[in-house]
């Protein structure tokens, strides 16, 4: 020579999941990448598919989503010898922050809001500032004529899980004066459909013009924000200066915009990567400048901005795969049949799940107990940990690596050279796969694969489907073996430390109290054990709430049977 934020996520050298050996087998030669589409077509930037390449030698780029302003841009960048880097798909800037704090990039696209957000102080320690690429428009979308005092206690929508919009939304509307708002996650399209609805009272996005979704469309329009609130914005932080959207992309509207950065691990060669306009199909391209002062990048100090009211929904991140998703669901039910109110967030899985607790966009997450061990290591990913509290232990989730009938790989030495697929970047199974990797002195250069796609074998939460094998793990340190070669660790219920602790005790009393119930949706339940409750690992520290709970007396199977 960047945060999607990773958030969530969460930095470099301190998380990279390598172990030490003197293999010194040549580095895999380069793959060819496809080159990026000439020109700027809108309808094909707004259905352009992701295309995130594996590890092969080269570096990789955790850019946000496939046709927004920061995949985009993130193509004009080139390594030394002028090759493309890979692309790494990601929900945006949250993501990315997390991507490339847990070793799953070498850099990342992030906005600048997200990348000095008191929340997230301990990742930032660990990236390095790169370089400014350009500035975004925010989006605030509303149906025509609203206004943004009439926002107030009011459902907003801010786009996918990972995505850096969350932390904007809640510094706009802070300097807005607007309180008490619930913040959404969702796809972003559906949730516009939402607010023409009536569903939502707003969407907040980061867009970068153009903001595809917006195009074509009479039923919502992007809100002109005062300039007394875009000069009070650019005080609080010098990320955020004057912008505008234009009539075809939802406007004409006055905003703020923020700036969008290349972030990179610590001790990743910055020099390598350089950034070209030239073949970039997005129209920030020609606008694209390096002039973001690093200065102004620092961590800011102080609480977070917006307050939600105790009376809205708590938000679960359960995650989309079908491990934890189930169970997210099934709580849910539980929840709700005591009249608790519950919003699911989806997430690419466990990974994305603690960063959001952590960054205070979830009340509540299901996180495996091998993710906070890994965080723990880390000095500077165990300050994320402060934030979050332990409600329960739930149950044991099975991790097999598989390969298919006929495969030859057979033990440890034999996955050497091979590609294998870890699980997307910001899933709790890329860290558990990297974990078990280091254990069995296997090194990242010998593997390459990230998300989907043929490989010789890869991970899987669950055991092997028809036409898979399991190959043997044996019992690496922190887990337990498990039938067919593979291992389990626990999964966790944890929760904002924040969380009142009158709150925390009924969660945890209907939880036990439903436990039949639970069990018949998913068997696992069945494991709730109330004296395990106090068993976690060391540094990792339970709610007082749920330690109320458990003083109180818990009641297993004490709930009316579910319909």
């Amino acid at each position: 020579m960047s945060t999607s934020l990773r958030l969530s996520a969460l930095l470099a050298t301190a998380l990279l999941v390598a172990c030490g050996s003197s293999d010194e087998d040549p580095e895999p030669q380069p793959k060819p990448q496809p080159k990026p589409a000439q020109g700027f077509d809108l309808s094909k930037l707004k259905n352009a598919e992701a295309k995130p390449l594996v590890l092969d030698g080269r570096a990789v780029i955790a850019a946000g989503q496939p046709g927004s302003a920061s995949y985009e841009l993130a193509r004009g960048f080139r390594q030394k010898d002028a090759e493309e880097p890979g692309l790494l798909a990601t929900a945006g800037s949250l993501d990315n922050l997390h991507a490339v704090a847990w070793g799953a990039a070498h850099a990342g696209v992030v906005q600048a809001d997200v990348l000095s957000d008191p929340r997230l102080g301990s990742l930032r320690q660990q990236v390095e500032f790169a370089q400014g690429i350009c500035q975004a428009e925010v989006y605030v979308v509303t149906k025509p004529g609203a206004k943004l005092l009439e926002l107030a206690g009011k459902k907003i929508g801010v786009g996918p899980a990972g995505s850096g919009n969350a932390i904007t939304a809640e510094n706009l509307l802070w300097a807005g004066g607007v309180y008490d708002c619930s913040l959404v996650q969702g796809e972003l399209s559906a949730q516009l459909d939402a607010v023409a609805a009536g569903e939502l009272a707003a969407v907040i996005a980061v867009g970068g013009q153009p903001l595809t979704a917006m195009i074509g469309r009479s039923d919502v329009a992007a809100l002109s924000l005062d300039a007394e609130l875009v000069t009070k914005l650019a005080e609080l932080d010098g990320d955020y200066g004057k912008a505008s959207i234009a009539k075809d992309h939802g406007g004409p509207a006055d905003t703020v915009g923020v700036s969008l950065v290349l972030i990179a691990a610590k001790g990743f060669d910055r020099a390598s990567l350089s950034w070209t306009k030239e073949g970039v199909s997005h129209p920030k391209a020609a606008e694209a400048s390096e002039d973001v002062d690093a200065a102004g990048l620092e961590t800011r100090e102080g609480p977070a901005f917006v307050l939600r009211d105790p009376a809205l929904a708590l938000r679960l991140a359960g995650g989309s795969e079908d491990a934890y998703a189930a169970a997210a669901g099934a709580l849910k039910r539980a929840w709700e049949a005591g009249d608790a109110k519950v919003e699911l967030v989806p997430t690419a899985g466990a990974l994305d799940n603690l960063a959001l607790v952590a960054a205070g966009q979830a009340e509540l997450a299901l996180v495996p107990e091998d993710v906070l061990r890994e965080a723990l290591t880390r000095p500077q990913t165990a300050p994320l940990l402060a934030r979050v509290r332990v409600l329960a232990p739930l149950f044991s989730q099975a991790i097999y690596l598989v390969q298919p009938e006929g495969g030859e790989l057979s033990d440890a030495a034999s996955l050497r050279r091979k590609e294998l697929a870890l699980g997307a970047a910001c899933s709790g199974l890329n860290v558990s796969a990297r974990r078990l990797l280091r254990q069995m002195r296997v090194l990242p250069e010998h593997y390459t694969g990230y998300l989907a796609g043929p490989k010789d074998a890869w991970f899987r939460l669950g055991a092997p489907e028809g036409g898979q094998v399991a190959i043997d793990l044996g019992e690496p340190a922190g887990y337990v073996a498990a039938a067919g070669g593979g291992v389990t660790t626990r999964v966790h219920l944890i929760c904002r430390r924040d969380l009142p602790a009158d709150q925390a005790a009924a969660l945890v009393s209907a939880l036990y109290a439903q436990r039949k119930n639970l069990s018949g949706v998913d068997e696992r339940f069945g494991q709730l054990d109330p004296e395990q409750l106090g068993e976690l690992p060391e540094k990792v520290t339970l709610h007082p709430g749920a330690a109320q709970a458990q003083e109180a007396g818990l009641e297993p199977d004490s709930a009316d049977p579910w319909n």
